[in-house]
Protein backbone atom coordinates (compact mmCIF):
# COMPACT_ATOMS: atom_id res chain seq x y z
CA UNK A 1 0.00 0.00 0.00
CA UNK A 2 1.27 3.73 -1.06
CA UNK A 3 1.44 5.90 2.13
CA UNK A 4 0.37 8.24 -0.70
CA UNK A 5 -2.67 6.64 -1.98
CA UNK A 6 -5.85 8.15 0.15
CA UNK A 7 -7.62 5.00 1.96
CA UNK A 8 -11.51 4.97 1.41
CA UNK A 9 -14.13 3.11 3.13
CA UNK A 10 -17.56 2.88 1.38
CA UNK A 11 -20.65 1.18 3.27
CA UNK A 12 -23.98 0.81 1.22
CA UNK A 13 -25.87 -2.27 1.52
CA UNK A 14 -26.85 -3.45 -2.46
CA UNK A 15 -23.64 -4.97 -3.75
CA UNK A 16 -23.77 -3.72 -6.91
CA UNK A 17 -23.37 -0.24 -5.77
CA UNK A 18 -20.36 -0.86 -3.64
CA UNK A 19 -18.72 -2.81 -6.82
CA UNK A 20 -19.05 -0.08 -9.33
CA UNK A 21 -17.85 2.72 -6.75
CA UNK A 22 -14.87 0.84 -5.56
CA UNK A 23 -14.28 0.65 -9.68
CA UNK A 24 -14.46 3.98 -10.32
CA UNK A 25 -12.30 5.14 -7.29
CA UNK A 26 -9.96 2.40 -7.39
CA UNK A 27 -9.18 3.88 -11.23
CA UNK A 28 -9.35 7.17 -10.21
CA UNK A 29 -6.02 5.79 -7.49
CA UNK A 30 -7.57 5.76 -4.77
CA UNK A 31 -7.40 2.79 -2.35
CA UNK A 32 -10.96 1.42 -1.82
CA UNK A 33 -12.94 -1.14 0.81
CA UNK A 34 -16.49 -2.05 0.39
CA UNK A 35 -18.33 -3.15 2.76
CA UNK A 36 -22.34 -4.29 2.91
CA UNK A 37 -23.05 -4.43 6.44
CA UNK A 38 -21.27 -1.97 8.86
CA UNK A 39 -20.52 -5.08 11.43
CA UNK A 40 -17.89 -6.49 8.60
CA UNK A 41 -15.87 -3.35 9.65
CA UNK A 42 -13.69 -4.31 12.48
CA UNK A 43 -11.42 -0.84 12.35
CA UNK A 44 -11.66 2.73 10.91
CA UNK A 45 -7.78 2.96 11.44
CA UNK A 46 -6.27 4.34 8.35
CA UNK A 47 -8.80 5.64 6.19
CA UNK A 48 -9.30 9.24 5.10
CA UNK A 49 -12.59 9.17 4.18
CA UNK A 50 -16.00 7.45 4.10
CA UNK A 51 -18.62 7.12 1.95
CA UNK A 52 -22.23 6.40 3.75
CA UNK A 53 -25.43 5.09 2.32
CA UNK A 54 -28.12 6.95 4.46
CA UNK A 55 -30.33 4.24 4.30
CA UNK A 56 -28.86 0.55 5.37
CA UNK A 57 -30.93 -2.23 5.49
CA UNK A 58 -29.44 -3.39 9.04
CA UNK A 59 -28.81 0.40 10.62
CA UNK A 60 -28.82 3.78 9.61
CA UNK A 61 -26.26 6.45 8.75
CA UNK A 62 -26.78 8.12 12.13
CA UNK A 63 -25.70 4.86 14.32
CA UNK A 64 -22.70 4.00 11.78
CA UNK A 65 -21.22 7.73 11.97
CA UNK A 66 -21.41 8.04 15.74
CA UNK A 67 -20.00 4.24 16.05
CA UNK A 68 -17.00 5.72 13.93
CA UNK A 69 -16.38 8.32 15.67
CA UNK A 70 -16.42 6.01 18.91
CA UNK A 71 -14.02 4.76 17.48
CA UNK A 72 -11.80 6.56 16.77
CA UNK A 73 -12.36 7.74 13.07
CA UNK A 74 -11.31 10.92 12.62
CA UNK A 75 -11.53 11.33 8.36
CA UNK A 76 -14.37 12.91 6.71
CA UNK A 77 -17.69 11.54 6.03
CA UNK A 78 -19.29 11.54 2.40
CA UNK A 79 -22.88 10.60 2.61
CA UNK A 80 -24.87 9.38 0.13
CA UNK A 81 -28.94 8.87 -0.22
CA UNK A 82 -31.81 8.69 -3.03
CA UNK A 83 -33.85 10.80 -1.58
CA UNK A 84 -34.94 13.88 -0.15
CA UNK A 85 -33.70 15.08 3.33
CA UNK A 86 -35.87 15.97 6.30
CA UNK A 87 -35.32 18.93 8.10
CA UNK A 88 -33.70 17.05 11.12
CA UNK A 89 -31.22 15.10 8.25
CA UNK A 90 -30.18 18.44 7.35
CA UNK A 91 -29.52 19.32 10.30
CA UNK A 92 -27.21 16.45 10.98
CA UNK A 93 -25.03 17.41 8.10
CA UNK A 94 -25.05 20.83 9.37
CA UNK A 95 -23.70 20.17 12.66
CA UNK A 96 -21.33 17.34 11.88
CA UNK A 97 -19.65 18.64 8.35
CA UNK A 98 -20.89 16.12 6.10
CA UNK A 99 -20.79 16.50 2.26
CA UNK A 100 -23.64 15.59 1.11
CA UNK A 101 -24.32 13.74 -2.71
CA UNK A 102 -27.67 12.54 -4.13
CA UNK A 103 -28.06 9.20 -5.75
CA UNK A 104 -27.98 8.73 -8.90
CA UNK A 105 -24.42 10.47 -9.70
CA UNK A 106 -22.21 9.35 -12.12
CA UNK A 107 -18.38 8.53 -12.38
CA UNK A 108 -17.37 11.78 -13.16
CA UNK A 109 -19.53 13.69 -10.17
CA UNK A 110 -18.44 11.08 -7.84
CA UNK A 111 -14.60 11.88 -8.60
CA UNK A 112 -15.10 15.62 -8.76
CA UNK A 113 -16.39 15.11 -4.88
CA UNK A 114 -14.05 12.81 -3.55
CA UNK A 115 -11.07 14.64 -5.10
CA UNK A 116 -12.82 18.05 -3.73
CA UNK A 117 -13.19 16.57 -0.16
CA UNK A 118 -9.12 15.90 -0.17
CA UNK A 119 -8.30 19.16 -1.82
CA UNK A 120 -10.29 20.90 1.10
CA UNK A 121 -9.96 18.93 4.26
CA UNK A 122 -6.82 16.71 3.67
Amino acid sequence: MSKDKKRIIHLDDDRSITMIVKRILELSFFEVDSFNDDKEIKSWDGYDLLILDWMLSNSNAVEVYNRARKEGYKGHVLLVTARALSNSERLFIEKNAITYMRKPFGPTELIATVRGIFATYG
